[in-house]
């Protein structure tokens, strides 16, 4: 990077390429950096031929301006790296001399080429420049990463007209405008060291990211099923499904799969609700994490993980029944449901009235904890059986008899 005298060297060098050139094309020119003057300066025999450069504007360069980020730690207390900020210039180049010579076509025509054929900054302008200029002594624009380009900047009739009126009392003269990337000014700040590597370690370790094509259930005649509940066994096939240490994530559980010689097709996972108590019904994210063991002692590090699949588990119904006060009368269905749904999961309670379907439907109060036991108040509903339906997040429940059948369980109100 650079430091405060970079401008400053970069309009010196801008006169340091154009100078010799135009003192073989329109010799005795003069090149100054300034603003334009008010009366251009003459001799006995006419008005001299001189260049005048003046830097009208500067502008955050759109590629580098966040380059630094971030500059100090998160809660402001450490200076990370040293901030730096990275300006355009823009450069006004006004022609002077004898135009019944026509001297200021002349010496744009000499510039015009001489910027177009030396574009950049380099760092032997760079040198020349500082050995010329004293006070440039301690400029280092020739260490930056980027060096200075000189392009030609097109600006309208209205755009040039208005830089010029900001020169009170300065005629217009012929005029091109310059533009100057990128100078990268760096803060003189240390910032904090980081602590040093006390060991070295490099692993070289084939790279394949498993990847998940299928989720079904596995039922005990060895058939998939896509009806998923809290407490079967998961079928998960795709391709290099193994690793070093394989672990399923369903949602926020981390569970291990249930036989370690499945190959590497396919794994199977038991979701007992006694093994991963976190398990939740509704969608949930299904993810394969390979773990590497690395190091001596071998220590488990986080490697690769598949594709996500959305799992939708359903909710079982354990138990259902009512409970009805009179005076004024107001019924109560109560839900015992595996898995345990969690106090910010929407639980929606839903009896089979065919007259109206849409009053049969009772979403379930704001839960203080998670539980397994969700309470309905259904009002002044009708005395009679009906069957029982019960959404959790989207994920409809299901039932089973003693034998093992998908049966729909009923609620008998008074």
């Amino acid at each position: 990077m650079s430091n405060f005298l970079a401008i400053a060297t970069a309009s010196a060098g801008l006169r340091q390429i154009i100078d010799p050139a135009l003192q073989v094309d329109v010799p005795g020119t003069t090149v100054t950096i300034g603003r334009p003057p008010a009366i251009p300066e003459s001799d006995v025999g006419g008005e001299l031929s001189k260049v005048n450069i003046y830097l009208y504007r500067l502008t955050p360069n759109a590629t580098w301006r966040n380059a630094d980020l971030p500059t100090y730690s998160s809660d402001g207390s450490a200076l990370r790296q040293r901030p730096q900020t990275a300006l355009d210039l823009h450069y006004l180049l006004s022609f002077y001399g004898d135009q019944s010579q026509l001297v200021p076509e002349r010496l744009m025509g000499s510039v015009a080429r001489t910027l177009h054929g030396h574009p950049v900054l380099t760092q032997t302008d760079i040198a020349d420049t500082i050995a010329a200029n004293p006070v440039l002594g301690g400029s280092d624009l020739a260490d930056q990463i980027e060096q200075v380009k000189l392009t030609p900047d097109a600006l309208s009739l209205e755009e040039m007209s208005k830089l010029w009126t900001v020169f009170q009392q300065v005629a217009y003269t012929t005029s091109v405008v310059y533009h100057g990337t990128v100078i990268l000014i760096e803060s003189a700040a240390t910032p904090l060291r980081p602590l040093p590597v006390e060991a070295r370690n490099l692993y070289v370790l084939p790279s394949g990211q498993p990847l998940i094509d299928r989720v079904v259930v596995q039922t005990a005649a060895g058939e998939p099923l896509d009806a998923i509940e809290p407490s079967v066994t998961l079928l998960i096939q795709g391709t290099r499904l193994r690793g070093d240490v394989t672990r399923v994530r369903i949602g926020s559980t981390v569970i291990t799969p249930l036989v370690a010689d499945t190959g590497n097709t396919q794994i199977k996972v038991n979701l007992d609700p006694l093994l991963p108590a976190d398990l939740r019904a509704g969608v949930q994210p299904l993810q394969i994490i390979h773990e590497l063991m690395l190091g001596t002692p071998a220590v488990a590090h986080t490697g690769t993980e598949s594709n996500v699949i959305p799992l939708v588990i359903h909710p079982l119904i354990i138990a259902v029944s009512s409970t009805t006060v009179v005076g004024p009368r107001v019924v109560t269905v109560t839900v015992t449901t595996d898995p345990v749904v969690g106090k910010d999961q929407r639980a929606v309670l839903m009896l089979n009235v065919e007259t109206d379907p849409a009053s049969s439907t009772f979403v379930s109060t704001r839960r203080v904890a998670d539980t397994d036991i969700l309470d309905f108040d259904v009002g002044d509903f009708p005395a009679g059986t009906y069957e029982v339906h019960l959404q959790i997040d989207g994920a409809m429940s299901l039932s089973k008899d003693g034998g093992g059948a998908y049966v729909t369980p009923t609620v008998v109100i008074t």
